[in-house]
């Protein structure tokens, strides 16, 4: 073929790493010949000289077949390769991506679960031992109590009554728990003198010490 027949988007045979195919000019290469798309594989080959090309019509099998020396002559041009810049940046976003939710998820599985106060608790404590220091008060202490709050003399026996109204102390089955009470309230005068809780301003009479 002449240079003047070769038409561009014209699809002619054409010899290809040694194989005969069909290609379709696409455009004048500019170091010459032609740029060609290679209708078998969609790759792009350069056409050098237009003696390189046989019509697909016109030439016989034997004229065409005597083109297979062209090979040399007829270059395949690589696939454009892709650049691997952007993969790799795109590759390292993803494994930043990754570290940093798997920096997440270790930092929740190690991040302790934040611990309750213990403050009201121990003060909930306190309260409830101070309830029950109330309601452990001794015959005695529970008399002194009555008697502060009360704040005039009274005898043994209306302090066991008071004592039992207000919860401080009950008699735990004694049969004269005044008595008893009495003689305690008495034994702490004597052997304390001025630093017992309690005065004994008349017979049978107790009162707090001020």
């Amino acid at each position: 073929m002449k240079k003047a027949d070769v038409k561009i988007g014209g699809k002619y045979f054409a010899t290809v790493s040694g194989r005969k195919v069909v290609v379709k000019i696409d455009a004048e290469n500019r170091h010459g010949g032609w740029s060609a798309t290679n209708q078998t594989t969609g790759k792009q080959v350069r056409i050098k000289t237009a003696g390189r090309l046989t019509p697909m019509s016109g030439k016989s099998n034997n004229a065409a077949a005597s083109d297979n020396d062209a090979e040399g002559q007829t270059e395949e041009t690589p696939a454009t390769k892709p650049k691997r810049g952007k993969r790799v940046a795109q590759a390292e976003v993803t494994s930043q991506a990754a570290v940093t939710d798997s920096d997440s998820e270790v930092q929740a599985e190690t991040d302790p679960v934040a611990k309750p106060k213990r403050g009201k608790r121990v003060t909930g404590a306190k309260v409830t031992d101070a309830a029950a220091g109330q309601k452990k008060l001794s015959a005695l202490a529970a008399a002194a109590k009555v008697l502060v709050e009360v704040g005039q003399p009274m005898n043994s026996k209306q302090l066991i009554e008071a004592m039992a109204q207000k919860g401080y102390w009950s008699s735990p089955g004694g049969k004269t728990p005044e008595a008893t009470l009495y003689a305690a309230i008495a034994r702490e005068i004597k052997t304390k003198g001025e630093a017992a809780r309690f005065t004994n301003p008349d017979r049978g009479l107790f009162a707090a010490r001020a």
